[in-house]
């Protein structure tokens, strides 16, 4: 059984501005899980554009200038699974929940790790570390819960970077084959990296060149303009389970009408919506898992 999820970070933008986009995803591709970061929009709303077939799964609160504001909002159907949270203990940076489907359990982590307007590569490498430290307590502490782990969010750093592929740092890995040669070291597979650039292997098409475009980096000629961000990473038991063609930068949103998201003569990112382009994938969790390394 598919299992679709779809995250967005939303940019702080009003329900006026989302009502359209979501209206049309509804109907043309509703996601099984929804997972919303930097998300102002009162979760009933949310909950009505769906026509009630979402209900609101968890929210991550995040400390700033003594506010308690929303970082990570996670919605569901709950047609063909269970999901509820766990532990919302990382200052709205990251949210923890369990995702029973069938007889097996998976620690969902949604995450909106710190971005690089107020902290260099140091900083972010540190909170990578963080991160990982995180989740490897709540895996070593409950791990006797959890089947596998999946992380979806904005991660603010592209696949390639060392917060994301040193073995300290969240340990994310694009080769499926090196993660399976690991054995005992708790490796992620980052499938994001496959999504760097606009050119398709072997095909005429092209794509969005990422999730996120800095139009003046931080640090000028050494910055890439154009980033993926946002994506997902998974543990290697469950690679059988992913169905890696669903794995999209959505351009556009197409139900009865077309939202478009995206200028590909431009190569742009519409006004108007998100600075972030949305991500979205499935999983086939009827399939077996493979021996998880703990």
């Amino acid at each position: 059984m598919k299992t679709t999820f779809f995250f967005w970070n939303i940019k702080g933008i009003s329900a006026k501005h989302l009502e359209n986009p979501l209206k049309e995803l509804f109907v043309a591709d509703f996601p099984d899980i929804l997972l919303f970061a930097e998300c102002k929009i009162k979760p009933e709303v949310i909950v009505d554009l769906s026509g009630k077939r979402l209900k609101p799964i968890n929210v991550a609160l995040r400390e700033k200038r003594n506010k308690k504001i929303g970082a990570l909002s996670l919605f569901a159907s709950e047609d063909n699974f269970n999901l509820y949270p766990f532990d919302n203990s990382d200052n709205g940076q990251s949210m923890c929940n369990i995702l029973e489907a069938g007889c097996k359990k998976i620690l969902l982590v949604g995450v909106h790790l710190p971005g690089r307007l107020y902290n260099d590569r140091d900083q972010q490498y540190y909170d990578s570390r963080r991160f990982r430290g995180y989740i490897d307590d709540i895996e070593m502490n409950h791990g006797h819960k959890f089947d596998s782990t999946l992380i979806i969010g904005d991660f603010n750093m592209n696949p390639f970077e060392i917060g994301f592929v040193a073995n300290d740092g969240i340990f994310a890995i694009n080769v499926e084959n090196e993660i399976a040669s690991l054995q005992n070291e708790k490796a992620f597979f980052n499938p994001m990296a496959s999504l760097t650039g606009n050119f398709i292997y072997k095909s005429n098409q092209s794509k969005p060149p990422g999730t996120y475009f800095h139009s003046y980096p931080k640090y000028g000629k050494h910055e890439l303009h154009w980033n993926v961000l946002d994506g997902v990473v998974m543990r290697h038991n469950i690679l059988d389970c992913f169905n890696k063609d669903s794995l999209e930068i959505v351009s556009k949103i197409i139900g009865q009408n077309e939202i478009a998201l995206f200028d590909e003569s431009q190569n742009k990112i519409i006004k108007g919506f998100s600075d972030h382009l949305p991500v979205k994938f499935s999983f086939d969790f009827s399939k077996p898992f493979k021996n998880y390394y703990k």
